[in-house]
């Protein structure tokens, strides 16, 4: 309010007589002197300088009166050109509740209108005012104070721009709850949604548990101790039995089963002369879930247990204590929680707790597995290419490829060898079955939308070689971090036609890094099967993210065979061949790689959004149209060898 009042006339000085009506008692007309001196109304005895008034009054406390209201003092008659002052309601005083009047008389007419125009604009301001101060408390306006002022003093102009703003403010609160109702309903149906999609799986889970949790009737496995053909067939030379054909290997592999009842294969894998880590045991407990359920075949081992000699118990548990360690998510079940129970309960009764206890904890152990710690200070330091980088145009070619390297190879190694099983990223179920292999391959396709989008969001020629022949430095320095899976995930974005149809780009990309990228095409060449990329991930050294592609291709090949054969027989030979492929998965999760993970660089190697390839494409033939002379691929070095 203070700018209110910086514009009052404070010159302003008069003889004039006062009569003061309140509570006080005895009242009559006082001679003196009146200033107005900033916001107060002064009266003195006498007019010399530096006199004290001996009543003063603030100008924004009262109100002038109308006729009607002064006809209330008959004092004002006594006199003439008097001027009525009532003090405000809200500045009356609870323990003084009659409101102050003034009655100033003037000797002349003169006197009158000099004061009340000097007191003319007080009124006006403390008025509006008092109004947008009113409605500031009801919360209707919070912004431009002063506008609003001056709207309230010129009324007439001001109601339609109030009105105006009113509705405004009325509008952008209905916009703002319509937003906050939609995002409350949308969180709302994540939530539920998530919730249906855990019950659904536990609910699968358990059918399936349920499905499969037949209780075996105690098996008589002295029947099954000779190796009569009718319980199971070694590798030997090439015969064809009911469709199914006995294949001779080209190399030895150290297993010579070919085919056997399930209860032989058990006996035959609790021998005395079979060791825990033969290559027999390895296969039979990688490839368990396709020959049988993990607890049916605890169940069976259990079972055999109880009739096996004591000499022979120990290696059995040797062999336990291995599946647990290697295969630690079979035992997560409650239905195998069960089984191992039952069987620690047996181990018990024929060797004694301390050996039940000594299996019960290994089991437990490595429901935990360890995690190793890697120093800092041994880690290759970061490369900045600018400190704070924007985008993938501030960032180091290596540092690129190390980052991509981190994120793939911690979400390679967290899926488990049991994802690979029974094509379960494919079928029914494949959510619950294989999360961390369906996480793994979608990352691999958003690198490969993130690749064309990079490209294709370029708005210049040389910006789009720029970004295409970095992309090319990425994918070979993957290649030396034997990150297999980023380097056919960036060498896909780039042959796709979306990308490898920009002949304006790849005209003008660097003779070395088209030498490069040659080099490169030759080496993700679908051609004989991958064969170059196979060899390639066969001869490095861990630590690798691979390409899980040619992995996932050969086990549904390999699943085109039977996995009985012989009138119920398992089919081992299958069981190798799956077992081969993933001995290669446990070999790409030996190792890890010894680098510095930054987040800040992480970010950048994300696309923000995922685009349909269809948007892709369309916004390729928006940056070059189709042309009647097409590209020639093999004109650009485009062409696969």
């Amino acid at each position: 309010m203070s700018k209110l009042w910086a514009n009052v006339q404070t010159s302003f000085e008069a003889p004039v007589e006062l009569y003061i009506v309140d509570n006080r008692g005895d009242h009559s007309w006082i001679p003196c002197t009146t200033k107005i001196q900033g916001k107060a109304l002064n009266f003195y005895h006498s007019s010399e300088e530096g006199a004290e008034p001996f009543r003063h009054f603030f100008l924004n406390e009262f109100d002038a009166a109308d006729e009607t209201r002064a006809e209330k003092y008959p004092q004002s008659k006594e006199k003439s050109n008097v001027l009525v002052l009532i003090q405000k309601e809200e500045f009356v005083l609870p323990t003084d509740p009659v409101a102050i009047a003034l009655l100033v008389a003037f000797k002349d007419v003169a006197g009158l209108e000099s004061l009340t125009k000097a007191t003319r604009s007080v009124f006006v301001l403390n008025k509006a005012a008092s109004i947008i101060q009113k409605n500031y408390r009801t919360g209707k306006l919070r912004r431009n104070f002063w506008t609003f002022v001056q709207y309230t003093v010129a009324r007439a102009k001001s109601q339609r721009k109030l009105d105006a703003i009113t509705n405004g403010v009325s509008k952008e609160m209905d916009r703002t709850y319509a937003a906050t109702v939609i995002q409350t309903t949308y969180r709302k149906y994540v939530a539920k949604r998530k919730w249906k999609s855990i019950i659904t799986f536990k609910t699968d889970a358990n059918a399936e548990e349920t499905k499969n949790d037949a209780n075996i009737e105690d098996t008589n496995f002295m029947k099954y101790t000779s190796d009569d053909a009718a319980l199971i067939q070694f590798k030997g030379k090439e015969e064809k039995k009911k469709g199914f054909t006995l294949r001779k290997k080209k190399k030895a592999s150290g297993n010579t089963v070919a085919a056997a009842q399930l209860p032989k294969l058990v006996e035959y894998l609790c021998r005395e002369s079979n060791a825990s880590d033969s290559v027999f045991t390895q296969i039979f407990f990688s490839t368990l879930p396709h020959i049988t359920s993990t607890f049916q075949g605890m169940q069976y081992i259990t079972a055999y247990f109880k009739s096996a000699p004591k000499v022979q118990q120990p290696k059995i548990m040797e062999m336990i204590a291995m599946w647990a360690v290697k295969y630690n998510r079979d035992f997560t079940t409650d239905t195998m929680k069960k089984r191992v129970k039952s069987l620690i309960e047996q181990i018990e009764k024929d060797l004694g707790a301390g050996a039940a206890k000594g299996l019960e904890a290994t089991i437990e152990k490595a429901s935990f597995p360890m995690v190793t710690e890697t120093k800092m200070k041994d880690l290759p330091p970061i490369i900045w290419k600018v400190k704070d980088p924007k985008s993938i145009a501030d960032l180091s070619e290596i540092e690129m490829a190390r980052q991509l390297t981190l994120m793939s190879s911690e979400t390679f190694k967290r899926i488990n060898i049991r994802e690979f099983s029974q094509l379960a990223w494919e079928k029914k179920g494949k959510e619950r079955k294989a999360p961390n292999l369906l996480i793994f391959i979608d990352r691999f396709n958003k690198i490969c939308s993130w690749t064309m989008q990079a490209v294709l969001d370029t708005r210049t020629v040389e910006q789009g070689v720029m970004i295409i022949e970095k992309f090319i430095k990425v994918a070979d320095q993957c290649r030396q971090l034997n990150n297999f899976s980023d380097l056919m995930s960036i060498m896909s974005a780039l042959q796709h036609s979306t990308i490898s149809r920009l002949q304006r780009r790849w005209e003008a990309v660097d003779k070395k890094e088209m030498k490069t990228f040659n080099a490169l095409l030759s080496l993700v060449d679908l051609t004989s099967n991958y064969k170059n990329l196979r060899k390639a991930t066969k001869a490095v050294t861990p630590p690798l993210v691979p390409f899980v592609g040619i992995w996932l291709q050969d086990l549904i090949f390999i699943e085109e065979n039977p996995t009985f054969v012989n009138g119920g027989m398992v089919n081992f030979e299958k069981m190798e061949m799956i077992h081969d492929v993933l001995m290669k998965v446990v070999r790409a999760h030996e190792s890890e790689y010894k680098f510095m993970p930054e987040p800040k660089i992480q970010d950048l190697l994300w696309p923000e959004s995922i685009i349909s390839p269809k948007l892709l494409y369309a916004k390729s033939l928006q940056i070059e149209p189709r042309r009647q002379d097409s590209m020639d691929p093999s004109k650009l070095g485009l062409a696969r060898k």
